[in-house]
């Protein structure tokens, strides 16, 4: 990783919250969450909805409160009719629920919040540091499933081709926890967990310094 970009990530005087894939799941338990930590900035990677039970809605209400929220494949899906595209052992289940649940309890302007939120953002994170956020990949905003273990130049080209530049990059989708270097840059998968300023590890599914 270029000196530059370690000195610039340890000199942050923030703390940084990363959550994904919470798919409805009961509203109190991400609420205690946010309620529970100490943080500066509160990044949403995508999927607030399906498989999760009744109120998909009181999940939105929480996550509106985020200074960075990204679609995932399922609020896609849900804000515009089309098939999530998610893996076979989960696709039944995801679709029943999509349509008996998170639809039914869904209103016009929650739909339509859905539909408004990017695939990928920027997150300044101060002191000049930026990292780059998606659902999947850079290669693939919505669909491609990450995993440490078979990582490749190409998940981290654009979806013009290009390089993405070496940083920090965040991703969710696989709700497989991880953190790891590649290609002179950390990659950050998790499903909930805390980013604190200082040197990067990963103790108990928590990121902290």
């Amino acid at each position: 990783m270029p000196d530059a970009f370690i000195q610039s990530f340890n000199a942050l005087d923030m703390r940084v919250l990363v959550v994904s894939d919470v798919h409805a799941n009961p509203p109190w338990a991400l609420k205690a969450i946010v309620e529970s930590e100490r943080y500066d900035k509160a990044v949403f990677l995508g999927d607030a909805v399906d498989y999760g039970p009744p109120r998909p809605g009181d999940v939105l209400d929480t996550l509106r409160t985020f200074d960075v929220i990204l679609s995932g494949n399922h609020d896609y899906a849900a804000a515009h009719g089309v098939d999530c595209m998610c893996g076979q052992d989960n696709h039944d289940l995801s679709v029943y629920t999509r349509e008996n649940i998170t639809m039914k309890d869904l209103g016009r302007e929650e739909r339509s919040f859905l539909a408004s939120l990017p695939e990928s953002a920027e997150v300044d994170l101060d002191g000049g540091v930026r990292a780059q956020a998606y659902h999947a990949t850079p290669a693939d905003h919505l669909y491609r499933y990450l995993y440490p273990w078979s990582i490749s130049r190409d998940d981290f080209r654009d979806t013009l081709g290009r390089e993405v530049p070496e940083g920090l990059v965040m991703v969710g989708h696989t709700h497989y926890q991880f953190l790891t270097q590649y290609m002179g840059g950390w990659v950050i998968m998790n499903w909930i967990c805390r980013a604190a300023t200082g040197q990067l590890s990963m103790a108990g599914g928590v990121l902290c310094n």
